[in-house]
């Protein structure tokens, strides 16, 4: 059988490689589709480009942030639950606590708790 097929394990390793390859080429294209969609989806705050947006501009920004991420998702829910519960301080401690990927300094998470108290009084 091996005299009549001498190439039968070249073919099965080059399907394989095709295989591979069509693997390869699809993981590459879904990596520059994502990161570039999450890059804009989650932005990052950063003390220079909070400087230079208006105060609407920033509650935009930071109500982006939060809902990027699916446990910000939750940290907005739970701080809007507390906050329908007029428990302002424990809403924004929540917000504080979930800032923390998003800030890099104590500022910035100040930012954001004033930003989400700003978005519940507007709503």
């Amino acid at each position: 059988m091996n005299k009549l097929h001498p190439n039968i394990n070249h073919i099965k390793l080059n399907m394989h490689l095709n295989y591979l390859g069509y693997l390869l080429v699809y993981l590459v294209w879904f990596v520059c589709l994502s990161i570039p969609g999450v890059l804009l989806a989650c932005p990052q705050l950063t003390d220079s480009r909070l400087a230079q947006l208006n105060w609407s501009q920033r509650l935009a920004l930071t109500e982006q942030a939060f809902a990027c991420n699916p446990s910000f998702t939750a940290a907005y829910q739970h701080g809007l639950s507390q906050f329908h519960l007029n428990q302002l301080d424990a809403a924004m401690a929540t917000y504080r606590d979930f800032a923390h990927p998003l800030a890099q300094s104590p500022r910035q998470k100040g930012l954001i708790s004033l930003g989400m108290a700003q978005i519940f009084t507007v709503r």
